[in-house]
């Protein structure tokens, strides 16, 4: 489920494999960060990238509107399996 709303939601910006390098974060500056394994963006806890995720940080919008907890949790997990 994380994986299917990871390429929904997230893959514009962040890119499939997770680099930043979606097809319209291409167009931000700076770019989004990357979310593999061992960037600084995964480093914070579970709970702070689903706040990030909800609440928005820097250019990225929020998407608690958009996504229910359950679902946020769902990316939270993915996010932890990029490499």
């Amino acid at each position: 489920k994380g994986k299917e709303l990871y390429g929904i939601f997230c893959v514009p910006c962040h890119g499939v494999s997770g680099k930043g390098d979606g097809p319209v974060g291409k167009k931000y500056v700076p770019s989004p960060v990357a979310l593999r394994s061992g960037s600084p963006a995964v480093k914070p806890s579970d709970g702070e990238l689903f706040a990030v995720i909800s609440n928005g940080s820097g250019g990225m919008p929020a998407f608690r509107a958009d996504l229910a907890p359950a679902e946020r949790w769902h990316i939270v997990a993915y996010l932890r399996t990029l490499k």
